[in-house]
């Protein structure tokens, strides 16, 4: 449960994103570095917005060995008259699940990725990128079960397009307004986009090459990494930063 308001959960981002450090052993190497991540969420500052969509964009390559060369590209709406903006987001999360289901129930298997789009009164609308073409009045039919609502548009697109289009929308989703954010906050909405399993390419995974230790947390740490830096530690220093983190003072030892 959430008990922080909208304010007080940006500076604790803030803050984080100020002193969090990763204590990281390289097998490889056999050396220790000191890591700073870039975090990434649509709450919290401009830097860490635009990491989360900046991670969202690096996967809109279409794999071809799971995507066909003609797809759809869906926009579904609800209908402001039987919902307001706050109905909508409490259970567009359902919705499009089971709008999803009913679509596997009418073509079979389907691999899919959706973006939730917010528009200036808050209403929650989808766009989603299906691994095949389906039909129009398929869609409208699955969407008027699901909501009542009977506003959507299909067009049949090639992984090109639909990889152009989808930037498109990621691109205005990351223009994210404070009101929009806050909204979204208020309403427990974390993520904007989903997708299944294997609809997109496999990137190669290098395995092994980094162990987290521990998790600092202090702004006293003796060695400051930019965002994105690797910093050695000397044998020294990390004694002296393993001594103080056992003792609670500085963050966190993983335990193994």
């Amino acid at each position: 449960m959430r008990e922080l308001d909208f304010e007080d959960y940006q500076k604790k981002l803030e803050n984080q994103e100020k002193h969090l450090q990763l204590l990281v052993w390289s097998k490889k190497e056999n050396k220790t570095y000191l890591y700073k991540p870039k975090m990434a969420s649509i709450y919290g500052t401009q830097l860490q917005k635009q990491t989360y969509y900046k991670k969202l964009r690096n996967k809109l390559k279409l794999d071809p060995d799971t995507t066909r060369e003609k797809i759809s590209f869906i926009t579904l709406t609800y209908d402001t008259k039987l919902y307001s903006a706050v109905e909508v987001i409490k259970r567009c999360k359902r919705d499009i699940q089971l709008f999803l289901k009913l679509i596997r129930n009418r073509i079979g298997k389907l691999q899919y990725m959706w973006i939730a789009e917010l528009t200036k009164q808050n209403y929650i609308h989808f766009h989603i990128i299906s691994n095949q073409y389906i039909p129009a009045k398929i869609i409208r039919s699955c969407w008027t079960k699901t909501t009542g609502s009977i506003i959507t548009h299909v067009k049949g697109a090639t992984r090109a397009q639909a990889g152009r289009y989808i930037t498109k929308y990621v691109s205005e989703a990351a223009k994210l307004s404070e009101n929009q954010a806050k909204f979204l906050y208020d309403n427990n909405f974390k993520r904007l986009y989903a997708h299944s399993r294997d609809f997109f390419k496999k990137m190669e995974k290098k395995r092994g090459m980094f162990f987290l230790l521990g998790i600092i947390t202090s702004p006293f740490c003796v060695i400051q990494a930019d965002r994105g830096e690797f910093i050695e530690v000397s044998d020294i220093a990390l004694a002296h930063i393993l001594n103080l983190m056992e003792q609670g003072d500085w963050g966190y030892l993983k335990r193994f």
